[in-house]
């Protein structure tokens, strides 16, 4: 199995904007207190939580932060994922007696790159749906809706809205890009 990433550019209207910001402020809200209650905890016991710990107190903390519904369930996980790997990071690096951070809490409005595994994202009608969202996009790439995506990051840069594509394929990869016209 190999994996290959594509870029798609995409098009959003200011409110598909808007909307996107505030995806990003809620990923970055579930971020900011994931540490503080990583922190806590620590503090309290010397451990850390696990993935799946963070998994269900993202779950618990729906039922009161009803607008963190508003990601994806697979998002919000991704978040708790990320956020997992950078103290098991820091943690490695302690012991290994390298340089290491604790993970920073994010200012709400900063944009950070959104990640949709499994679900929360599909090709129809020559759009991306995102969060449930259609987006106009630009792209090379043939057939897409053919590709075998497991992922897409959804990114702000260089005053653009880009969508990484993470495709898995066998042995050979099929055709996607088309040639310059």
């Amino acid at each position: 199995m190999y994996i290959k990433t594509l870029s798609i550019r995409l098009f959003p209207t200011i409110e598909q904007q808007a909307q996107l910001r505030e995806l990003i402020s809620i990923r970055n809200e579930i971020w900011n207190n994931l540490i503080d209650i990583t922190e806590e905890h620590y503090s309290k016991t010397k451990k850390t939580l696990s993935n799946y710990d963070m998994h269900k107190i993202i779950t618990s903390i729906k039922k009161e932060k009803e607008h963190w519904n508003k990601l994806n369930a697979k998002a919000t996980q991704r978040v708790a994922t990320n956020l997992f790997g950078s103290y098991q990071l820091f943690f490695s690096n302690i012991k290994r007696k390298q340089a290491a951070s604790t993970p920073k809490k994010i200012d709400l409005k900063e944009i950070k790159s959104l990640i949709y595994n499994q679900s929360g994202w599909s090709f129809k009608q020559n759009k991306i749906f995102i969060n449930q969202i259609p987006f106009a996009f630009k792209s090379r790439i043939k057939n897409i809706e053919q590709l075998k995506i497991k992922e897409i990051t959804v990114k702000y840069r260089n005053n653009k809205w880009l969508c990484d594509l993470i495709t898995e394929y066998d042995e050979t990869y099929p055709e996607t890009i088309e040639p310059n016209r």
